[in-house]
């Protein structure tokens, strides 16, 4: 489904006329972003049946109305999602690893940070798939690709906080194990 923003109006363009507009980058397999694709404003739809929306103008939310958006943000992130719990088993490891350990409050800012960054990696790469699934239920490589990417980023930063954690937790715990001798 392709979106076109014509001064004050977006114009929602429907797969049927797509198939119609056989200039348009999508049908011809084009990359979209770097097509020399560009309707004048004055050119009218490629068919009747399409909806055309108006944009109503957003009014200023109140600090209260974004924190309940940006919570609700966080539950559709998580819920649903499997690797979540796998995230929060290991961050449950982690907060008790630290305990045991007695951590400094360095150490403990380590932690959290790498625990924060690979939630924020799973939240955005649970973002883009739902944009994906969003946009298109076609197969296409480039929606593929950046589904690849976003997943690549999720084990960067899975693989950055493991490494973390494991130099942070192994002189903590081979110093437990020169006491114990």
């Amino acid at each position: 489904m392709g979106l076109r923003i014509m001064r004050e109006r977006v114009v929602d363009y429907s797969a049927q006329a797509l198939q119609e507009d056989h200039s348009h980058p999508l049908h011809t397999g084009e990359d979209y972003l770097s097509s020399n694709y560009s309707p004048s404003a004055e050119e009218p739809p490629p068919n009747q049946e399409d909806r055309v929306k108006t944009l109503v103008p957003r009014r200023q939310r109140s600090w209260a109305q974004k924190f309940h958006d940006a919570f609700r943000g966080v539950r559709l992130g998580v819920w649903g999602q499997n690797s979540f719990i796998v995230h929060g088993c290991f961050s449950v490891a982690v907060i008790i690893a630290g305990a045991v350990f007695r951590l400094s409050l360095t150490e403990w800012l380590i932690a959290g940070l790498c625990i924060v960054i690979v939630w924020t990696a799973e939240m955005f790469n649970s973002a883009l798939e739902r944009l994906a699934r969003a946009v298109n239920h076609k197969y296409d490589p480039n929606i593929r690709d950046a589904l690849d990417i976003g997943s690549g980023a999720v084990l960067v930063a899975a693989i950055g906080a493991a490494t973390l954690g494991s130099i942070l937790f192994l002189t903590h715990f081979l110093r437990w194990v020169a006491n114990q001798l």
